[in-house]
């Protein structure tokens, strides 16, 4: 055989056949995903997720876990373990993301909260370089933590209902406070600004608005006693229809101060203890009663 024709059959030894390259390619690229998956637990279930060989956990829309442990997350942990970012390779916005943990393993050992790194991390002192969320961020409070321990400590589940869970903490109502645009609540004020000013001056700490981003006002006159009566009363004419809420109790105002007291359109409580009624003062608590005001008085 010629030269030429040994280094073809040479070739040919050497050369692979389509079948065994496609073979070889698909057993590296398992070798490299396993490795992976290896060092990524995360990856891992995302990848047995994708491939059908694992279920996501199961959810429901009124179980503890959506109720009381995913706004926590949502609140305080998006930030930083969310669809924008992930430190550690953690995300904390999903239930299978939650348990399937991050670059350094899992962060949830369901039904041991004390050997779950999530619970060791939210536990620490304040001021500890490892707290989650750190400390530039808003903490957890102490209930929202024993709220995720006791979710872990029954399995980490996403469909247990919040009747399991008797001895959680009551949820507490988030308190938003709005922005107070500072021309606006110049503007709402101005009607009453100049007469409250003047009254201000002869009642020193009797009537204020009652916040400071609102432009209603309160009125009370109880620390006056007996000094306060009807003609006292009366010089909050300009005013009367900002006011909403109102303690004459233990003053002298009587039954001249029933047309005032009516006037007051948008009142929503009338302290009036200690306080005689005449037959016209007392229909008129019966009136703002059906209105719905909270009056509180001697008279029935």
């Amino acid at each position: 055989m010629s030269d030429a024709g040994v280094h073809a059959a040479d070739l040919g030894r050497r050369r692979l056949s389509a079948r065994r390259y496609i073979s070889w390619v698909a057993l590296l690229t398992v070798a490299t995903v396993a490795a992976f998956a290896m060092l990524r637990p995360s990856l891992a279930h995302a990848i047995r997720e994708t491939l059908g060989l694992e279920r996501p956990p199961l959810q429901s829309p009124q179980s503890f876990y959506a109720a009381r442990v995913a706004p926590i997350f949502d609140q305080h942990c998006r930030s930083c373990h969310g669809p924008g970012r992930q430190k550690a390779k953690l995300r904390l916005d999903s239930l299978g993301a939650a348990l399937r943990g991050g670059k350094h393993g899992a962060v949830i050992a369901p039904g041991n909260p004390g050997g779950s790194g999530l619970v060791q991390r939210i536990a620490l002192p304040a001021g500890s370089e490892r707290l989650m969320p750190p400390s530039s961020l808003s903490p957890l409070a102490p209930d929202d933590v024993t709220v995720i321990k006791l979710w872990i400590a029954a399995g980490a589940s996403g469909v247990q209902p919040l009747s399991a869970f008797s001895t959680a903490p009551k949820p507490v109502a988030q308190v938003t406070i709005l922005a107070v645009d500072p021309k606006v609540l110049a503007a709402e004020r101005a009607p009453v600004d100049g007469p409250l000013q003047a009254l201000q001056r002869r009642f020193p700490y009797v009537i204020d608005y009652e916040a400071r981003s609102s432009a209603r006002l309160e009125l009370n006159a109880s620390r006056l006693g007996r000094s306060f009566g009807d003609r006292e009363f009366a010089a909050f004419a300009p005013v009367v229809a900002s006011i909403v809420r109102v303690d004459l109790s233990g003053t002298a105002v009587g039954e001249a101060s029933t047309q005032a007291l009516l006037a007051m359109t948008n009142l929503r409580t009338l302290r009036l203890v200690g306080v005689h009624a005449g037959p016209s003062l007392a229909a008129a608590l019966a009136s703002m009663r059906e209105r719905g005001i909270r009056v509180y008085a001697d008279t029935p």
